[in-house]
């Protein structure tokens, strides 16, 4: 998103949509060599290129099928955020009233993105729910 951040004064109102958390995996394919085909890729093909992990105890490649929360916030969420000094929500949000979440989802930041994202997607389709459904997370 070009424009000024969507301001959300009420932190508690700041949720994320399906539709956004698959924007943000769409993003993250084009990071790869297997670009929108990365759930097919074989080898390195879904290594995020340029990429860098955050734990100094790990050493090797970020895969888009593994990368967990803590890369994923160093290396897209606070890089897209810093310059306006606002939450990842705030930078791609259309409508503050939009963002205001329905649901609360507990996880772990070392969980690999795409399992918390899939699980998310399976929750909105059993319950019918539609893709703009905030959830607190």
């Amino acid at each position: 998103k070009e424009a000024n951040p969507c301001r959300i004064e009420r932190t508690e109102e700041r949720g994320i949509c399906v539709f956004q958390l698959i924007m943000l995996l769409d993003f993250m394919s084009r990071c790869t060599k297997a670009g929108p085909k990365w759930r097919e890729a074989k080898g390195d093909d879904d290594l995020l290129q340029g990429w860098e992990d955050c734990d100094p105890k790990r050493v090797g490649p970020l895969h888009m099928k593994s990368v967990n929360l803590h890369n994923v916030s160093n290396n897209v969420l606070k890089p897209a955020t810093e310059p306006w000094q606002c939450s990842y929500i705030e930078a791609i949000a259309q409508d503050a009233a939009a963002q205001k979440p329905q649901w609360f989802v507990s996880h772990w930041w070392g969980e690999a993105v795409l399992h918390f994202v899939q699980c998310l997607i399976e929750h909105a389709r059993l319950r019918g729910l539609a893709q703009n459904i905030a959830f607190w997370v």
